[in-house]
């Protein structure tokens, strides 16, 4: 109730304004005005690029007897997590340097196995009691 008495108090203009839905307050608006993904993603990107750590190359191969003519472009743009340098990757040397040593149990013979399911079993009962 106060809201529109302080407004007409101010001489607001009573008419009704009709515009697009998402045109964010502008009568005309046009694709200059756009909004993209990578607008909205840049500052992300800025801020946590210490955690994200984005890798980009660009090639361009001009044509040999023009530069204003490009032949190819390869793009390349990757995202590297910290955590995947830094936990991930050292965690993973870690297992398969393990699997490789448990490689020599695995001799591919079933009576071998079987001695080992009855030593696992020996361990499990004596721990249990």
């Amino acid at each position: 109730m106060a809201i529109p008495l302080a407004l007409r108090l101010i001489g607001a203009d009573k008419r009704r304004r009709y515009y697009e839905t998402w045109g964010c307050g502008r009568a005309l608006q046009t694709a200059r005005f756009e909004y993209t993904a990578t607008a909205f993603a840049n500052p992300f990107k800025r801020v946590f690029a210490l955690l994200y750590r984005p890798v980009k190359e660009l090639d361009i191969e001009f044509h040999p007897e023009s530069r204003y003519f490009v032949r190819t472009i390869a793009y390349y743009n990757e995202g590297r997590l910290i955590f995947e340098d830094a936990l991930y990757r050292p965690l993973l040397r870690v297992i398969e340097t393990l699997a490789r040593q448990a490689r020599v149990l695995q001799s591919g013979n079933v009576h071998g196995y079987l001695v080992y399911i009855l030593i696992a079993l020996v361990v499990l009962l004596i721990l249990t009691v």
